[in-house]
């Protein structure tokens, strides 16, 4: 699920071979976008909110025009299913990346493809392992991957690796902070962690979860992380210390409680917070 730039319209894709369009507003259902052949699996929209991509189990990516649902490009079949895939914030580019866990031991790839022609730019490498997921940092000159054989970031304009990290951990999901620089991993343990983007330094580590981390969210500003698990519980994070002297006050009113708990836990680091530049190891 997506929601587009101007959070007018949700992208939803399921075990079918469509994707949905929905209006948030209105909740009616704006267009499917058939074409896929087995279920896609990541979409996301371009910058501007005109375009979509997305990619899926029949190892193709796609490129759709929103508003009239045409297909305006599909790629050659991959070796792998594509696992997810990402436009750059300047529009020049689509990632993609490659794996399953159905064959999760066998290499996934890291590709560059030009967003407006869809032509392939270069295949940046791959890891051994399985790829979970891609992403640009907001300059679009660097790009991260990660899944089972950890962390790669990788040099866009250079078509270069930068940096490899984090071997040894399965890493779920991951999201890059605001300022660029650190990356905040889940892993299949349970645990969040914070790595030095440049270096793949680890910071800090928690044991956040009791299962494994489906998903990690940041907003805008860096203040507050959210992290979503398999054991049912949604964290909320305080990831720096606050300058409002009210916002740690506001923060236990978001505790919802639901049978399975969807939101039960909200943890507080005000002195010693997981995105705090001057905090240290607990």
């Amino acid at each position: 699920m997506r929601f587009s730039p101007d959070g007018r319209t949700i992208a939803l894709c399921f075990f079918g071979s469509e994707i949905e369009l929905w209006d948030f507003e209105t909740g009616q259902l704006r267009r499917k976008l058939t074409g896929h052949t087995a279920a896609p699996r990541r979409v996301g929209f371009s910058p501007d909110g005109k375009r979509l991509v997305s990619g899926g189990w029949d190892r193709t990516w796609r490129l759709w025009n929103v508003e009239s649902g045409e297909s305006l490009f599909n790629s050659p079949q991959q070796p792998l299913a594509l696992s997810d895939v990402a436009f750059s914030p300047d529009n020049r580019y689509v990632a993609t990346c490659t794996g399953s866990w159905k064959d999760w031991r066998q290499p996934g790839e890291v590709k560059l493809w030009d967003a407006a022609t869809g032509r392939e730019i270069t295949r940046l490498g791959e890891h051994r392992f399985e790829i979970k997921g891609v992403m640009f940092d907001s300059s679009s000159r660097r790009l991260l991957s990660h899944g089972v054989q950890g962390v790669k970031t990788w040099d866009v304009e250079k078509q270069s690796l930068i940096a490899s990290y984090g071997n040894g951990h399965t890493v779920t999901s991951a999201v890059i902070s605001p300022n660029e620089q650190a990356v905040m991993i889940g892993t299949t343990r349970g645990e969040i962690a914070r790595w030095e983007l440049s270096s793949g330094a680890v910071q800090q580590t928690y044991e956040a979860h009791a299962g494994l981390i489906f998903n990690l969210s940041m907003c805008d500003d860096g203040s507050l992380m959210a992290g979503g698990s398999q054991d049912g519980v949604v964290t909320l994070w305080m990831t720096r210390t606050p300058t409002d002297e009210n916002a740690a006050g506001r923060l236990p009113n978001l505790t919802v409680n639901e049978s399975p708990p969807l939101l039960e836990v909200v943890k507080q680091w005000a002195s010693s917070s997981i995105g705090d530049e001057t905090s240290s190891n607990p």
